[in-house]
C-alpha cells in the first residue's frame, strides 16, 4: 500500500500466472477495475461473462470477467468479478481496487 497524491495505491495480480497492477483503493466502488494502462491478458483462470458495464466517476467503460485476483501475503480470491476497462478516462493508474 502506498499513499500517493491521488490515493493509497495497491499492487495487486490478476490471472493466473498472474499480471500485476497498479490499483487505486477506492472505497466508494464495488468492483475493481483494469486495463487503464497495463492491459488485462486473459489466462486459464479468466471468464468473461460477456456482461457490459460502466463506472462513471472515473469514466470506465467495459466487460464483468471473473478472475483470481492475489494481494499480499499470498491472499488469494478466486473468480473475483473485475470490470475490464475498453475505455477509461482520469485516471492515473492501472484501474481501481473497489472495496
Amino acid at each position: 500500500l502506498t499513499n500517493t497524491y491521488n490515493g493509497y495505491n495497491v499492487q495487486v495480480g490478476i490471472g493466473s500466472p498472474a499480471t500485476i497492477y497498479n490499483l487505486i483503493v477506492d472505497t466508494g466502488s464495488a468492483i475493481t477495475w483494469v486495463g487503464a494502462s497495463t492491459r488485462y491478458e486473459p489466462t486459464s483462470t479468466s471468464f468473461n461473462t460477456r456482461q457490459p458495464m460502466g463506472h462513471g466517476s472515473t469514466s470506465f467503460a467495459g466487460m464483468l470477467w471473473t478472475d483470481t485476483t492475489t494481494f499480499v501475503d499470498g491472499l488469494t480470491i478466486k473468480r473475483m468479478p473485475i470490470g475490464v476497462a475498453s475505455t477509461s478516462h482520469g485516471i492515473s493508474a492501472d484501474g481501481i481496487l473497489g472495496i
